[in-house]
């Protein structure tokens, strides 16, 4: 492991010294057999967890018609985990 001294120490940025950026939304998904994560951007799925990665390029509004017609629950998480470390 190197060693840094006091005056490279001091010019160390750290990701958790800097604000947050505006995330995203975050939807989560909510059907009887999972319940997992996506992200939207732009009004498409840009991320999302591997049981909904069928859902990448979808659009926000086919994505939530899709999730209806399953009877499946979509709901916007305000604070992302991420944030929260």
């Amino acid at each position: 492991m190197s060693r840094v001294g006091p005056a490279a120490r001091s010019q160390i940025f750290f990701a958790s010294d800097a604000p947050y950026a505006p995330m995203p939304p975050m939807l989560q998904i909510t059907a009887p057999h999972f319940c997992a994560g996506l992200i939207v951007e732009d009004g498409k799925v840009t991320e999302a967890a591997p049981i909904l990665k069928w859902a990448i390029g979808k659009t926000d509004n086919e994505l939530r018609a899709y999730c209806a017609r399953k009877s499946w629950r979509v709901r916007e998480i305000s604070e992302h985990p991420a944030q929260n470390r």
